[in-house]
């Protein structure tokens, strides 16, 4: 028998890819950017929101420890000293309530004044006490706190305005509180937050 050799042809070499094209690479760097930036931009609007909510909730107990002042006590503590108003809710009795040791002066605020006379108040102290020691602020160290705090920890303000407008003794101030927002700039109406929007 004639045997021929049996002649094998090597396989054919297939080129082996050993990595990734600097195409391939810039795509996947640029959807792996855009991803982050999403996800970055989505926690932001949440924590903005959430900032949002906390203060208004806190907007909210410091509108009920108003309200339950003014029931306990018939009075509005206004934003001024008494000194500095004319006519006042039942001057003398506000007086009289300023000079049983409440802060008082141009340079006292508002809300120091508000706290000073709501942590006198039993049922005005829980509801603010129950806001906790991140948000009620005591700066001047005297055990009575001045400030609270909003979510960016910024002081809210207190206000109330004697809004008469006759010579009368009759004075119906309308209290609130104002939260600057997250810009922390008054002036800027839109990101404000007011105790008066929870009605």
């Amino acid at each position: 028998m004639n045997h021929q050799p049996h002649t094998t042809r090597p396989p054919a070499r297939r080129h082996a890819r050993g990595g990734y094209t600097l195409i391939e690479i810039l795509v996947a760097v640029a959807i792996i950017t855009v991803l982050i930036g999403l996800t970055i931009g989505a926690y932001s609007g949440i924590r903005q929101s959430a900032a949002r909510s906390k203060t208004k909730a806190t907007l909210g107990v410091l509108k009920s420890a108003a309200d339950e002042l003014k029931v306990a006590t018939g009075v509005v503590i206004l934003h001024k000293d008494p000194g500095d108003i004319t006519p006042a809710v039942s001057l003398d009795t506000l007086r009289a309530m300023y000079a049983s040791g409440g802060p008082t002066g141009a340079s006292v605020s508002g809300m120091h004044r508000f706290l000073w006379f709501a942590m006198k108040n039993e049922t005005s102290k829980t509801m603010l006490q129950a806001l906790g020691d991140m948000a009620l602020r005591d700066t001047n160290s005297d055990g009575i706190p001045d400030q609270v705090l909003d979510a960016w920890d910024r002081p809210i303000e207190y206000f109330a305005y004697d809004d008469s407008t006759n010579d009368s003794n009759v004075v119906d101030p309308k209290p609130y509180f104002r939260s600057s927002g997250y810009s922390g700039n008054a002036a800027n109406e839109e990101d404000n937050l007011y105790s008066y929007d929870l009605e």
